[in-house]
């Protein structure tokens, strides 16, 4: 049952990205949100991406911190696209998915490793 709702949470969220990709002013209305809010939206995603981060930090799974480092280097390389595209500085952006990912790699060559490890 939990897999369930979060593929619907998925689905959900899927097409609020590609509303949003299409047409912003849908995407808005449909979400209720406001342009001027925005700083503050970000404000609440970032602080709930910190907080994902210490939970999956508390559990310490190498395949959660994998998924979150791959997250974030979609986010990240997404942000690099758009400011690149559009002539604006987009380094920043692009230093952090390019950590992310090495991060992300990390991870799954260390699950590598653990499994060949506990495989003898």
């Amino acid at each position: 049952m939990i897999q369930v709702l979060l593929l619907i949470s998925a689905l959900m969220t899927g097409v609020f990205a590609i509303v949003f990709a299409v047409d912003s002013d849908m995407g808005l209305a449909l979400t209720d949100h406001r342009m001027e809010q925005l700083p503050m939206v970000m404000a609440g995603r970032y602080l709930a991406l910190s907080l994902f981060a210490l939970v999956i930090a508390f559990w310490g799974d190498l395949k959660l911190f994998a998924a979150f480092f791959a997250i974030g280097t979609t986010l990240a390389l997404i942000d690099t696209m758009i400011y690149a595209i559009l002539g604006h500085a987009f380094l920043p952006h692009a230093l952090v998915g390019v950590l992310a990912g090495l991060a992300c790699a990390t991870c799954l060559w260390g699950l590598r490793v653990k499994g060949a490890v506990d495989d003898h």
